[in-house]
């Protein structure tokens, strides 16, 4: 039995308030004497030496924090829990990682607004297939999203030029094909669907060690149901991404078909 399958049984054993003290212990392993670790580990049902069950614990405490403080309650409703282990269980099997080389790395050093508007116009418009085998449209007034104004609209005027945005510009398209962690936004669409979220994982810096961006395009279904760009910003701080998890639904990829089917 895997690390996913027994967090599953001990969510289900455990009431919320018991799970939220045992994540609250597991969050000081690192500090523990190693006898008193290894009993933590037993009610978490985890192993010690596993890395990647350590981070898991640690991103589910901090939504499982983030969502109590959001409610402003001491307790979890059990499906809330659920959901949420669903959700990390998705990230940490499914997360994409691209590496920022070559073209997609050509901006970092700045780019004008003049060559941001011609770069989006020549190489980024156009429609891209996901791997969910979707068609996404990147039609021409997507481009607003590279402006930003006081009302957090996006007002086309040289004053409100996002230019750390228009450095990720190659990024849309890549991430769009090739991003294998892509949820769904209930509650967010305009016309009556969820938005899509696509995430890749990058490092960036000159100085070492580099350090990680987590790079979202969002994407709309339009009234004629064809999906099309809405917006792509990153995020730095991983905290922020891991609490953006909180509000959205995995959106597991399906299996290709037999091409004798």
């Amino acid at each position: 039995m895997d690390v996913s399958d027994r967090l599953l049984q001990l969510i289900k054993v455990l009431q919320p308030h018991q799970v939220h003290a045992a994540l609250l212990a597991c969050r000081e392993l690192e500090s523990l004497p190693l006898d008193a670790a290894r009993w933590v580990c037993d009610v978490a049902i985890l192993s010690r030496e596993d890395e990647g069950a350590r981070w898991f614990l640690k991103d589910l405490f901090d939504l499982v924090e983030y969502k109590l403080q959001k409610q402003g309650s001491r307790e979890l409703k059990r499906n809330t829990l659920t959901k949420l282990v669903g959700t990390l269980l998705f990230r940490h099997q499914n997360s994409y990682s691209f590496a920022c080389e070559g073209e997609l790395a050509q901006f970092l050093g700045g780019i004008d607004e003049h060559s941001a508007l011609d770069y989006y116009n020549r190489c980024v418009v156009g429609a891209v297939v996901d791997r969910l085998g979707q068609r996404i449209n990147i039609w021409k007034y997507a481009v607003r999203h590279l402006y930003k104004d006081k009302a957090e609209g996006h007002t086309i005027a040289p004053e409100f030029f996002q230019m750390n945005r228009a450095k990720r510009l190659p990024w849309i398209r890549h991430v769009l094909r090739n991003s294998t962690e892509i949820y769904e936004e209930p509650g967010r669409g305009r016309f009556g669907k969820p938005n899509l979220v696509y995430v890749g994982q990058t490092t960036v810096g000159a100085a070492t060690p580099k350090y990680s961006q987590y790079f979202l395009v969002f994407v709309e279904s339009n009234r004629s149901r064809k999906l099309g760009l809405l917006t792509a910003y990153h995020l730095d701080k991983y905290g922020d991404f891991v609490k953006s998890l909180a509000n959205w639904t995995p959106r597991q990829l399906q299996p290709a078909p037999s091409p004798c089917a």
